[in-house]
């Protein structure tokens, strides 16, 4: 059976008990500096609000 570790809190569980999301946050161009908005996507557990957690983490 396949673990995968939540992006938040770090819990390894079957990958049945995760779910993907995606979080939106600011990012800079390594050679230009310049600001743009940028998206990822991560495991989260399924029945905790980690995706929302981590989301809020990002945002200051």
């Amino acid at each position: 059976m396949e673990k995968i570790g939540c992006a938040y809190c770090g819990s390894e569980r079957p990958k049945e008990e995760m779910i993907r999301g995606e979080i939106t946050f600011r990012d800079r161009n390594p050679i230009t500096g310049k600001i743009f908005i940028n998206k990822k996507t991560n495991w989260y557990c399924k029945d905790k609000g980690c995706a929302g957690y981590d989301q809020m983490a990002y945002e200051g």
